[in-house]
């Protein structure tokens, strides 16, 4: 535009009077008007998310700090942790799969004086864990406790 406009010998000075040239920037300006809408919406939704998680937890924490007694609530909160850690450690449909060091570490992580002699005391063992969620499949477990016994 800036090319036309100096051969044709305007300055910049020079004011452009065309419905052409009007309508062109009123298209233009509309279009960054409705995006700048879109996004101010997008950020209003997503604020409106973040609002309810944040009032879900300042609610828990409430409930919480007004407790007389912490103990079951704080007990039902680890277990459901621990069982969410559980499902997502030994999700592979094969015992060899599943990721038991993770698990260890993450529990660790929550509780940092944990040992694995605290984690085998609660019944955190491969084996234990494969019993407490219910597989059965023995060849499997035949073949994991052959392979445990035959490091090489």
């Amino acid at each position: 535009m800036a090319g036309i406009m100096r051969t044709l010998g305007f300055t910049e000075d020079t004011a452009l009077e065309s419905k052409m040239v009007s309508k062109t920037i009123e298209n233009a300006q509309s279009r960054v008007e409705g995006y700048n809408f879109d996004t101010r919406k997008h950020v209003v939704q997503y604020d409106d998310v973040i609002n309810r998680q944040r009032e879900t937890i300042y609610r828990e924490r409430d409930r919480i700090l007004r407790s007389s007694v912490l103990g079951p609530t704080l007990q039902a909160m680890l277990d459901d942790e621990v069982a969410a850690l559980v499902a997502e450690h030994t999700a592979a449909e094969h015992f060899a799969d599943w990721n038991l060091d993770g698990l260890r570490a993450q529990l660790v992580t929550m509780v940092p004086s944990l040992t694995d002699a605290d984690l085998a005391a609660a019944g955190l063992t491969p084996g234990m864990i494969r019993v407490s969620i219910g597989i059965e499949d023995a060849e499997d477990l035949i073949a994991d406790l052959a392979g445990a016994a035959d490091p090489g």
